[in-house]
């Protein structure tokens, strides 16, 4: 029989995260500056053809959490909710112009790890080349760009230079290294196919490069951790091999497909000892246009 105070203490698995959304609706909820920011930064991107879709309320409460002081971020989201959209290609493009997240700092190194460099790395690439290439505003605040599939160079008008270096989560993370110093940014994304799921052999690697590799590469004293699953990653028949290092998860964003979203807050480990799970939970944001 477990005690009850080390199970209070316990850190999460993904199944506790999705099973304590609260989907009640939050009338004072108000998205953060940052938030705000980044959405009109998106529209200034996409100029007058505009987005595809407007931006739901859940794409506010995933820029929240970057600003909100801690330093390992997870958003566990649905397929098509455009995670990777917002939080990996426009976050980057962010970068390049501003050299800079709010709460954070200066960052002018960070790494992407996906599934593969073949897949997510070099797709990420085409995305980028595509924002880059059909944005008038980000021609005109990035001066210059160097491209290739695993190393993405860019230059702001104020001269200050934001590279972001690509991995395949298989293969692990060398020579993160540049400019004198170490990332401060990684941003972990999609890191294991549906086909991978089935291997222990590609996920006891890709076990190596989230907990070993990504947090060695990293500055010592200034780095910002995202990981970006799916629930389905975990859930998949995985999880008892790769699950979140949950006591050092300080913010989490759940989407459920198809009907609504639910933000929850995990204590951070000064939480004071002895006080159970807690959460701060904020309700019903349907991921429909808005």
């Amino acid at each position: 029989m477990v005690e009850p105070v080390a199970e209070a203490l316990a850190p999460w698995k993904v199944e506790d995260y999705l099973n304590a959304a609260d989907y009640s609706v939050d009338p004072k909820y108000v998205p953060s500056d940052f938030a705000l920011e980044f959405v009109t930064f998106i529209k200034l991107v996409n100029g007058v053809q505009g987005e595809e879709h407007k931006t739901p309320v859940v794409h506010y409460r995933m820029l929240d959490t970057i600003t909100m002081g801690g330093t390992q971020i997870i958003n566990l989201c649905h397929r098509g909710i455009a995670k990777t959209t917002v939080m990996a290609e426009y976050l980057f493009l962010y970068i390049a112009v501003y050299g800079e997240l709010p709460g954070f700092g200066k960052i002018n190194l960070a790494l992407y790890v996906s599934d593969s460099i073949e897949n997510g790395v070099k797709n990420m690439r085409k995305n980028l080349e595509f924002r880059y290439e059909n944005s008038d505003f980000l021609k005109q605040y990035i001066t210059d760009v160097r491209f290739t599939d695993i190393r993405w160079e860019f230059k702001n008008a104020d001269g200050k230079a934001f590279i972001v270096k690509g991995y395949g989560a298989k293969t692990g993370v060398r020579g993160a290294k540049e400019m004198g110093t170490r990332p401060q940014l990684a941003v972990l994304d999609d890191l294991i196919s549906d086909e991978d799921a089935r291997s222990s052999t590609v996920i006891s690697a890709v076990e190596d490069t989230v907990y070993k590799a990504v947090n060695y590469a990293l500055h010592p004293t200034k780095n910002m951790i995202m990981p970006g699953p799916q629930p389905a990653d975990y859930l998949g028949g995985s999880i008892q091999r790769v699950d979140l290092q949950s006591g050092q998860i300080e913010t989490v964003v759940k989407a459920v497909p198809g009907t609504s979203s639910a933000y929850a807050a995990r204590p951070t480990a000064q939480t004071t000892p002895g006080r159970g799970p807690q959460h701060e939970c904020a309700g019903r944001n349907h991921c429909t246009d808005r």
